[in-house]
């Protein structure tokens, strides 16, 4: 999958509940979305992860690390971790 990105959103700006998509090379489907429950989720010593979930759906599988966090052109970060069916990601300006 070949997106363009035409902008960033900060950190700051993200809205829990908000929509945001994945495209990760080992979750099935690919192309997986989710909602932003936390901008403070403890993560690895760090209260500064992004954590998304979405009922019933696995949004991370071992290899998707690296993985782009999008909603349409733009760039939210940067995929990092599962926690059970959840997923965690770093914010592009962090």
């Amino acid at each position: 999958m070949c997106k363009t990105i035409s902008g960033v959103k900060r950190r700051a700006a993200f809205l829990i509940g908000e929509q945001v998509c994945m495209y990760g090379g080992y979750s099935v489907p690919n192309y997986q979305c989710g909602y932003i429950q936390s901008k403070t989720y403890l993560y690895d010593g760090q209260p500064t992860w992004i954590l998304v979930q979405n009922p019933g759906v696995d949004l991370s599988r071992g290899g998707d690390s690296g993985a782009p966090w999008f909603w349409g052109n733009t760039a939210y970060g940067m995929h990092s971790a599962g926690a059970g069916n959840d997923a965690i990601f770093m914010a592009t300006d962090y």
